[in-house]
């Protein structure tokens, strides 16, 4: 309940700008988008195809899941992937998550995160028929199917490489966990984690707690579910992200990168030194985040 108040103030006091739906393809500040109503009557879904876009060519699809009381568009304006759809030839879709209590959207993820009206939803399913229905309609490669969430929609993509390992490339989390209980992951395929979190995230705590891991653990379960030999630890300068509340110029990330895994699938922790649970991505630091997703591919 905590996690619900606390979540709802943070999206009363975020102003996001509406984006409008069409029914045709359009161009849209470069990229061309439409919306896409394929599954589940779950409703539309927003598409963001390259600008060059050619059917005979195979691209990449990239799946960003929202958090818990957010949205399609409010994933769009915390992290706005749609301007590299061209520069890095890839297909991105934004799914909405089922409205649960107050409306508030959500990702039926984990035992924690975030089904808290629990209703009767099935979210791998879901997204393995958001991933069916993409390439039916579009040119994918199926062999490079990323996904990127935030928060609950960090949850539901562990979840996903945990449950349909087969399906998925690669994943960047930021601010969402695994399984308190990682035995409850079932897959046994390596798959390459990108873990970010800010050290003094107030809602998903960077050292954990009894209902879910800390950030350092989940990145040392992927490591040695993908059955890594090798650690490091380095210290990057980020000045291209920044806290909300823009109190410090720049926010420092130190990166530990675990090496040598099974099929090549390398896991990385970023610790945000003071970051909280939401941050400005801004173009420098996304073009980073999508390297190490879309570099990857299933053998």
């Amino acid at each position: 309940m905590k996690l619900k108040i606390l979540i709802s103030f943070i999206l009363l006091a975020i102003t996001l700008p509406g984006i409008s739906l069409a029914k045709k393809i359009q161009k849209f500040n470069g990229p061309y988008w439409h919306d896409f109503d394929f599954v589940n009557k779950r409703g539309k879904s927003i598409v963001y195809l390259p600008e060059d876009y050619n059917p005979k060519k195979k691209y990449p699809l990239v799946i960003s899941l929202h958090g818990f009381g957010g949205s399609a568009n409010m994933q769009n304006t915390l992290f706005d992937l749609r301007p590299f759809t061209t520069k890095m030839q890839f297909i991105l879709i934004n799914p909405d998550g089922l409205k649960g209590a107050g409306g508030l959207r959500f990702w039926n993820a984990t035992d924690f995160c975030c089904n808290y009206s629990k209703q009767e939803v099935d979210d791998v399913e879901y997204i393995s028929d958001v991933i069916e229905g993409m390439s039916d309609e579009y040119s994918i490669d199926l062999k490079r199917v990323h996904l990127f969430g935030h928060s609950n929609g960090g949850f539901m993509s562990y979840r996903m490489a945990c449950d349909m390992p087969h399906k998925i490339a690669s994943l960047v989390s930021f601010a969402g966990v695994n399984w308190n209980d990682f035995s409850k992951c079932k897959g046994v395929e390596p798959i390459p984690v990108l873990h970010i979190h800010g050290t003094k995230d107030f809602l998903i705590k960077y050292p954990g707690s009894g209902k879910f891991p800390s950030a350092e653990k989940t990145a040392e379960q992927w490591a040695a579910h993908n059955n890594c030999s090798e650690e490091k630890i380095t210290t990057q300068t980020f000045n291209d992200l920044k806290p909300l509340n823009m109190k410090v110029p720049f926010l420092t990330t130190t990166e530990k990168v675990w090496t040598d895994c099974d099929k090549g699938a390398t896991v990385k922790l970023w610790s945000v030194k003071d970051g909280d649970h939401l941050m400005t991505f801004n173009k420098k630091y996304l073009n980073r985040l999508l390297g190490y997703l879309l570099k990857f591919k299933k053998n």
